[in-house]
């Protein structure tokens, strides 16, 4: 039985749409990857506004876990001692009491002697660049945390010397990681993270969740494109824009008054340390360290804390049901504006006000359906799609899809006339 002409190119339009879906896909995922331009601007704050305003104001979503259900966090913001002048110094420099933190950590340790499970991790997030007035401290904070080292349970931050491909060097020997954020396009905020950087260099959040989890996630080479798997979970992102599930307003003491971080300096032998929790050190205050991000200024450590949760929770994973949906409304958006749309963009209507309002609506409902996708993609995925860029490569289409018909209608008359 022959395929009617009508039904041959609709099924046409419908491949030729499908193939452009694939390319948005691609497009989405490329820009969220290796593209900053625009993700500094107050546009992609105002959505994260809005995103927090639906959540708990409109829907009234309650936080399913307090930060201090998985993590201990004990604060060195008050706890600081003047490291020497002299030795590369020009100036005193402050830095964390390196006796109060051995002690802490020998609490830890001891802990660890007796169950390997008495805590899961340590994140110490702090830069041990300078010396201490006291070089004894220094030799016996090194000696406990080698051995929580050899332990395989603690990890420090360190910078990276890209030309060199190398750590910058500390004076306090561990295992390291990088704790670097990806800068916005104007270099003035915290948004995306990449997991994985200069090719095999792994964030600190990375490497506690995998040692924690016994979970890695591994770079491949396809030519020049390089793609990422989880070991537990498939193809993954490496760079993502981690969801803000923990933020300043977390920190705060709960009804009860009871504070949810600890200073160092009140440690002792008496305090009880909950087990099997992720311990991160480091300025939980953030008098030292802080960054902005799209949640105004965030502590170090609690940058940390949301990267490390969005590994846990998958965010970073290409499951088959987000993609099947942004393949099902790329593919009607590009339908729509290719094809539908244009029998009816410059139709005059002579319907009431209303009935024509509808029609716009009708009209612009790709545009429409791109703000409701990048919401579900927000809310149920934790995947931010940029909304400017998609809604401007659609108006793009759309203008070039107005002009060209008056070109060839032009180019017609002049042959016409020949």
């Amino acid at each position: 039985m022959a395929i009617k002409p009508e039904r041959k190119v609709f099924l046409k339009h419908l491949l030729y749409a499908s193939f452009h879906s694939v390319w948005m896909i691609i497009f989405s995922l490329i820009w969220l990857e290796q593209v900053n331009v625009f993700d500094g601007f107050p546009f992609m704050n105002d959505i994260m506004d809005y995103k927090e305003y639906i959540e708990k104001e409109i829907l009234d979503i309650k936080p399913s876990e307090s930060i201090t259900d998985n993590f201990l966090l004990v604060n060195t913001s008050k706890n600081n001692e003047l490291a020497p002048f002299g030795d590369g110094n020009i100036a005193n420099t402050v830095i964390t009491d390196r006796k109060r933190l051995t002690h802490f950590l020998e609490i830890l340790d001891k802990g660890l002697d007796k169950d390997l499970k008495f805590v899961k991790f340590i994140i110490l997030d702090i830069a041990f660049k300078d010396t201490s007035l006291y070089r004894a401290n220094d030799s016996a904070l090194q000696a406990v945390i080698t051995r929580l080292d050899e332990k395989q349970k603690i990890i420090i931050p360190a910078d990276f010397d890209k030309s060199h491909k190398c750590f910058e060097p500390l004076i306090i020997k561990c295992r390291k990681g990088i704790s670097s954020y990806k800068p916005s396009f104007l270099k003035t905020q915290y948004l995306k993270l990449s997991y994985i950087l200069f090719d095999s260099i792994k964030q600190t959040p990375l490497l506690a969740y995998e040692t924690v989890e016994k979970n890695n996630m591994k770079q491949h080479n396809l030519g020049p494109f390089k793609y990422y798997t989880m070991e537990k979970g498939g193809w993954c992102l490496n760079t993502i824009v981690p969801e803000f599930r923990f933020t300043n307003y977390d920190l705060r003491p709960d009804s009860s008054n009871k504070p949810k971080y600890t200073d160092l300096g009140d440690w002792n032998e008496d305090l009880t340390v909950d087990s099997n929790k992720i311990v991160i050190i480091g300025d939980i205050e953030g008098l030292y360290d802080k960054h902005h991000s799209m949640i105004n200024q965030t502590p170090g450590p609690l940058i940390l804390i949301n990267a490390y949760c969005a590994l846990e929770k998958g965010d970073n994973i290409l499951r088959w049901h987000y993609l099947l949906l942004l393949f099902i409304s790329f593919m009607y958006i590009s339908f729509h504006t290719f094809y539908k749309n244009q029998k009816n963009l410059n139709a005059k209507s002579k319907k009431s006000k209303v009935k024509i309002f509808i029609h716009f609506l009708k009209s612009r409902r790709n545009y429409l359906l791109i703000i409701l996708l990048t919401f579900i993609s927000m809310f149920f995925y934790h995947f931010f799609l940029h909304l400017l860029i998609l809604l401007s490569y659609i108006g793009v289409i759309e203008i070039i899809m107005e002009i060209y018909p008056l070109f060839k209608k032009k180019k017609r008359v002049v042959r016409g006339k020949k």
